[in-house]
């Protein structure tokens, strides 16, 4: 009983007990005092209750948030590593071209050596 004086005020336990209907005992003891549970379905409500968010979709959300935040700092990473690889790949084509002139001047060299064995 004591946790129902805290939690009758609720949203969550209000809207229950409006929900449920009221048993009506026609041997009910005269010591039940009715006017505690006094609801009129019919009176309008100045603004309507919002029932508060549940622990699951609390929990839900933000894992969400997380994944989008984690989402956020990947695509980050992603955008640096694509730039690391192709300024590696300008590098190793660079360093290609440069090897493929030192083959060049070798060979010219070795060319011009062999003719003048001759």
């Amino acid at each position: 009983i004591h946790c129902w004086h805290i939690l009758q005020h609720q949203p969550k336990w209000d809207s229950r007990f409006s929900q449920k209907k009221q048993k009506i005992h026609v041997d009910a003891s005269p010591s039940t005092n009715s006017s505690q549970f006094e609801y009129n379905p019919d009176t309008p409500t100045s603004d309507p209750m919002v029932r508060p968010v549940g622990k699951k979709a609390e929990k839900e959300k933000r894992a969400r948030n997380v994944s989008s935040s984690c989402t956020s700092e990947s695509s980050l990473v992603v955008i640096a590593l694509n730039n690391m690889w192709s300024e590696k790949k300008e590098m190793c084509a660079q360093a290609r071209e440069e090897r493929n002139d030192i083959y060049t001047q070798v060979l010219t060299l070795e060319r011009e050596r062999l003719q003048i064995e001759k």
